[in-house]
């Protein structure tokens, strides 16, 4: 498997949404090939997986990715504050 195949770049944050949200974030972006996210949502196990997992601890899993257009993974999870 090729993790940020072919990317010259790879920015990583966290945060919050809004001032006063209790809608915490942790989201990966990379400027890489990209893939199509339906497809390999069926090929292999690891986002489905991701999804799984966060659904399991009531977040939300987004993968938005297109070929020759990066990939950008976002975990939303309700915080506790």
């Amino acid at each position: 498997m090729a993790l940020h195949r072919e990317a010259t770049g790879i920015r990583s944050g966290t945060g919050k949404e809004g001032a006063v949200s209790t809608r915490s974030r942790l989201e990966v972006k990379d400027d890489g090939v990209g893939f199509k996210v339906a497809s390999a949502m069926r090929k292999g196990r690891g986002l489905r997986n991701l999804k799984e997992r966060a659904e399991r601890i009531g977040g939300r899993l987004v993968v938005a990715s297109e070929p020759h257009g990066g990939t950008l993974v976002r975990l939303e999870v309700m915080s506790d504050t």
